[in-house]
């Protein structure tokens, strides 16, 4: 193996981990902040479904806030285990 083979192998190898943990780190990202979002986006539409006459749908709105809620608690929980896990 010859000295340029080598270089070319390294850089081709440092690129494959870069660009694998990229994209590692993306889709954690996405995985962290989309119930958030879930929860909030539920949660507004629940509020307006109770408040604009148009789309009064009381059960819809229940629902909603329910799946809101839940969101909302499951998350703060997992935030709770995570931090006594790392305390530990």
């Amino acid at each position: 193996m010859n000295k340029d083979l080598l270089l070319k192998d390294i850089a081709e190898s440092g690129y494959n981990i870069g660009y694998a943990a990229k994209k590692h780190l993306a889709t954690y990202d996405i995985v962290e902040k989309a119930p958030g979002w879930i929860s909030i986006i539920s949660f507004a539409f629940g509020v307006l479904a109770l408040v604009v006459p148009q789309i009064n749908n009381n059960i819809l709105a229940a629902l909603l806030l329910i799946v809101a809620y839940a969101v909302f608690y499951f998350n703060f929980e997992g935030q709770l285990a995570a931090d006594a896990v790392a305390a530990w």
